[in-house]
């Protein structure tokens, strides 16, 4: 223990928004989070520098996870042999971890670069009917309702997935159909006048939980009210936020067909969904519910070949 205390004075501190191509870690602790946009064997990120190097990190299910590098010509993780520490062999979209390397090494993901936002000025500028600008009112507010249930429920129920999905995609999700509100020039919240411009400071004006369509209001309302109670009911919001987010996108993406720029972030949009649907459903299976999502019934049972498990754009 005095060890780790002494080593921790010294650490380093990296994430996934400062690698671009490589970084050098320091002998000793270093916390670090890479862009991984889908799950990643341990293994297969590390190279022989690394060898004897041991990886922590804090699992979904409250408990630490370890894993330790065996590397000469190619690495292989080994198991903590200790029961009070579960053991880890891959990193998943989102993930933290700490790290203790023997010496100072250089940590290297060419690949790994987080995508950039879908730039939507560089696409031709369409007419928007009424229909595809309500689509675009809708999905903002709908994309506020998953970063402010997400946000609000970590304060009261400290589940991993909801603060990492928050922090480190949904707020790109509002961020990116705002993007579209800008470009159209259109107001989000008087939906009965698309003549109206856009506003960023009314948008900035509502706060969480507050939204100008009252489907949403109501929909946060009863949400909140079922996440409060316990870190299951927390998970399984999650699971309902992203079912209803990918059938509203379904929808969306049809309605938008010809506007390329709708149509390209509504998809990305989607694919980032599909990877929270999957990140729920484990949190649930890791608390021990064997069914994950489809506890809450067929409507929120969903597979991979409906929800295609590592396809997403985005570094989640």
């Amino acid at each position: 223990m005095k060890h780790i205390i002494s080593s921790l004075l010294a650490l380093s501190t990296i994430t996934f928004a400062d690698i671009n191509v490589s970084k050098t870690l320091d002998a000793g602790w270093n916390l670090v989070s890479i862009p991984v946009t889908t799950s990643k064997e341990v293994q297969t990120l590390f190279n022989d520098d690394f060898d004897g190097s041991y990886i922590w990190k804090y699992g979904e299910n409250g408990k630490w996870e370890m894993s330790k590098l065996v590397c000469n010509g190619g690495c292989s993780t080994l198991s903590s042999f200790n029961p009070m520490v579960d053991d880890f062999k891959t990193l998943e979209p989102m993930d933290g971890f700490w790290i203790h390397t023997p010496k100072e090494v250089t940590l290297s993901f060419p690949n790994l670069e987080q995508p950039p936002m879908i730039d939507v000025n560089s696409y031709d500028t369409s007419v928007l009917s009424d229909e595809q600008k309500y689509a675009l009112a809708y999905m903002w507010h709908e994309e506020k309702l998953a970063y402010d249930i997400y946000s609000e429920l970590y304060k009261v129920q400290a589940v991993n997935q909801l603060t990492k999905i928050a922090t480190n995609s949904e707020i790109k999700h509002v961020e990116s159909v705002e993007a579209l509100v800008e470009k159209y020039d259109i107001n989000i919240t008087n939906l009965d006048d698309f003549s109206i411009n856009y506003s960023k400071e009314e948008l900035e004006a509502l706060g969480a939980g507050e939204y100008a369509i009252e489907s949403i209001q109501n929909l946060y309302n009863v949400l909140y009210e079922k996440g409060v109670q316990s870190t299951q009911d927390a998970l399984e919001v999650g699971c309902m936020v992203e079912v209803t987010d990918i059938n509203d996108l379904d929808e969306y993406i049809e309605i938008s067909e010809g506007a390329d720029d709708l149509v390209d972030v509504f998809t990305s949009l989607r694919s980032g969904s599909y990877s929270h649907y999957w990140s729920f459903d484990k949190g649930l299976k890791n608390m021990g519910i064997v069914e994950g999502c489809c506890v809450l019934g067929d409507t929120y049972c969903k597979t991979t070949e409906e929800y295609p498990q590592n396809e997403h754009s985005e570094g989640h």
